[in-house]
């Protein structure tokens, strides 16, 4: 790749080494006086502070107001001397101040009378009667008059782990079905113990976690040396399905089925797939690819993978995805970054059939850089994500309101939350520590007990309370005959890629053009295999790796469609290449015109020859003369012209310049014995070749025996080498 791939907010590099420890300080960013964080200028005293040490609301010019009546707490009293006594002690008949001005006999007697016009209690102080509330209760004013309005406990995230009533200065906690209440607001789930699954390199491992017992690893599955990017769990179903970029696939692995068969390409071809959910209500699944913000769903009809494109998530980069399938919720985490400048991440809510929700606002979008972690507690419709740049865990609900932080890692880059009962799971860093954090006891704990390997990612508990109790498939009702998507209240059916909907609900689907119509096909299920298929397999890791390795790299249809592309492309090259040779010859050709012959009407042909000196008549031949035309130079094949034996012994014959001439070609004759010429230099010098073909090749006369001789006299021999040459 080339150098500005690198650090430019987007994964070109497959396992995205190219993205790696990036410098999040740049020209455009403020460095914190810790040397910890930098961040946006933008952040730079707007009056909250996003360095742990608070160096960017440092000399922001705000003055700040320091009075003596705002020195102390609200439950405390100041004494003149300056100290804070508590409240309780001021007029008590003691003197607590160094002054003493925490006492007044006749002012601390009266400054309570008709309970000093407060709603709940007055405490009196020399100074007059101040108003403190119950607990559960905060004070305010109204018009002068003290107010005690009830406090909304169960807005508190350290309330309840669950369900959490309000009542008159006070709250309930409560317990969901299959959960057993504990003291202090928490709620331990029944049954099993939970599993903590995540994945490593080409595994993905199980820990059962068993409170106060050592902690068991149990290999769940293995890709067989393809590396896994992302992976969910069905609990209804109890399927994987995990991604490989490498290879283009998602795979698929079944717990209850035998050894054999467990894991399989559920579907091929995809460019570098990288976050990958599943609804476990319907079975579809949703994925993200690298360098894409776009999310698909596909749904496997019998043996053929149906898919639509859904939304696209306005951010350059997708980091995580969650599904909520029994609300149809889900929340897609991503970022942008420009130019290597500072990010710029959210969480971004849909209904599961790919439309925004109206009454939820955008999650984590003033100040969230890269979200590393999100998960979703569904008991409470709380949304929980980890932001890599500033190390904060907050807290949403499922519409982004009532946003908190949770807590702060203490150690950089916190990545792959989980939640399980009321505790957050995270990693920090590659080298697989587990830190965990109690919502309700708001403890946090480095979990050495549970040291993960090295490059370990994707953290997902399993646990049978998770999904119970059943929710209903609006999608069993529906009879559609590609996808089924669920929506916020119900579902609806939805066309797969190039398809139109045949009726109004989209039930049926009509592809117009049926010979683009190639559905991605996943690989056959071992129910579709023969019994001889099946006793020809091996189970060894060796055979089984190159199986997976096939499955993920062929595509039957996709080579049978590529190889008749291949001919119709050789052909259509084939085509072109002649089509230019012929061009090219063709263009030589008219460079030379064809030779242009001219027949001649002699009129001293077939009469009596005169006869020279001794009688003998000189038998030639007249009937042919021959004009040679090659572009424009025009000559003659005569074979009267220039010949000794014309010079010497004619004394009355024809002329060539009193011959007809009957051609339909403009080549001009007249006046002379010598050759017509547009060029001022002679044919025979101008075309050697043409020349000795003329002279040589097409003379129609002969000459007698008797002047043979003369022939082969010198004069003659010139001539003829002056033509030939």
């Amino acid at each position: 790749l080339p150098m500005s791939a690198r650090r430019n907010g987007t994964y070109e590099c497959v396992d995205e080494t190219d993205e790696q420890d990036c410098s999040l300080c740049t020209e455009d960013t403020f460095s914190c006086s810790s040397g910890d964080r930098c961040i946006p200028h933008s952040w730079v005293c707007d009056s909250a502070s996003d360095c742990e040490d608070g160096s960017d609301e440092a000399d922001c010019g705000v003055p700040i107001l320091i009075t003596a009546e705002k020195s102390c707490q609200s439950d405390q009293f100041q004494c003149y001397s300056g100290e804070c006594i508590n409240l309780h002690l001021a007029c008590n008949n003691h003197p607590d101040c160094l002054d003493s001005s925490d006492e007044g006999p006749a002012q601390c007697s009266s400054s309570c009378t008709d309970n000093g016009e407060c709603s709940h209690t007055c405490l009196p102080t020399p100074r007059g009667p101040v108003c403190q509330c119950l607990p559960g209760y905060s004070l305010t004013s109204s018009a002068g008059t003290s107010l005690c309005l009830d406090n909304d406990e169960c807005a508190l995230l350290s309330s309840c782990s669950q369900h959490c009533t309000n009542t008159k200065g006070s709250y309930k906690c409560t317990c969901a079905p299959g959960y057993t209440e504990e003291g202090g607001g928490h709620c331990r789930a029944g049954g099993e113990p939970p599993k903590l699954l995540y994945a490593v390199h080409n595994n993905i491992n199980g820990v059962m976690m068993r409170p106060g017992s050592s902690y068991r690893v149990d290999m769940e599955l293995t890709s067989h040396a393809v590396p896994i990017k992302s992976f969910d769990y069905s609990p209804s179903s109890q399927e994987f399905f995990w991604t490989s970029p490498a290879l283009g696939v998602i795979g698929r692995y079944n717990v209850d089925t035998g050894v054999e068969y467990k894991n399989e390409v559920w579907m091929s071809g995809i460019d570098r797939p990288d976050q990958v959910v599943v609804d476990w209500i319907t079975g579809n699944v949703y994925f993200s690819q690298q360098s894409s913000n776009t999310i698909t769903v596909c749904s496997k009809m019998q043996r053929h993978a149906q898919c639509s494109h859904l939304f696209t998530v306005p951010v350059n980069t997708v980091t995580l995805m969650e599904v909520d399938p029994r609300e149809g919720r889900m929340f897609v985490a991503g970022f942008s970054r420009v130019l290597s400048g500072y990010p710029r991440g959210a969480i971004y809510p849909y209904s599961m059939d790919g439309e925004p929700v109206e009454n939820a606002e955008v999650i984590g979008a003033p100040k969230t850089g890269i979200p590393s972690g999100l998960v979703l507690d569904t008991m409470n419709r709380r949304v929980f994500w980890a932001d890599l740049t500033s190390r904060d865990i907050s807290v949403c609900s499922y519409e982004g309101r009532s946003c908190q932080v949770v807590t702060t890692s203490s150690q950089r880059h916190p990545n792959f939350l989980a939640f399980y009962e009321s505790k957050l799971y995270w990693l920090t860093g590659a080298q697989g520590l587990l830190h965990s954090y109690d919502t309700v006891s708001k403890e946090t704990q480095a979990r050495f007990d549970l040291t993960l390997p090295a490059y370990s990612h994707g953290l997902k508990f399993v646990h049978s309370s998770l999904v119970s109790p059943p929710s209903a498939n609006h999608c069993s009702t529906l009879n559609c005959s590609s996808l089924c998507l669920l929506t916020l209240t119900s579902a609806r059916c939805a066309c797969p890629l190039g398809s139109v909907p045949h009726d109004s609900l989209s039930q049926s689907c009509i592809y117009p053009d049926s010979s683009n119509h190639s559905p991605v096909t996943a690989s056959p299920t071992s129910s579709h295999m023969s019994s001889s298929e099946r006793q020809q397999k091996d189970v060894n890791h060796k055979e089984y790796q190159d199986k997976v390795t096939m499955e993920a790299t062929e595509n039957t249809d996709a080579k049978s469609k590529g190889a008749i592309l291949a001919v119709v492309l050789i052909i259509v090259l084939v085509g072109i290449v002649a089509f230019l040779i012929f061009c090219i010859i063709k263009f030589r050709s008219t460079k030379k015109n064809p030779d242009v012959g001219l027949s001649f009407s002699n009129p001293s042909f077939g009469t009596p020859l005169p006869t020279y000196g001794s009688g003998q008549v000189q038998e030639r031949e007249m009937n042919s003369v021959q004009i040679m035309k090659r572009g424009s130079t025009v000559g003659y094949d005569n074979p009267g012209f220039g010949s000794p034996v014309d010079f010497c012994k004619r004394s009355s014959g024809p002329k060539l310049a009193t011959m007809d001439i009957v051609s339909a070609d403009p080549a001009i004759c007249e006046g002379s014995s010598t050759p017509a010429r547009d060029m001022d230099e002679d044919s025979a010098f101008q075309e050697p070749s043409i020349a000795v073909s003329s002279f040589a090749d097409n003379r129609h006369f002969s000459v007698g025996d008797e002047d043979e001789d003369q022939h082969r006299s010198v004069s003659f021999y010139r001539d003829n080498k002056r033509l030939i040459n």
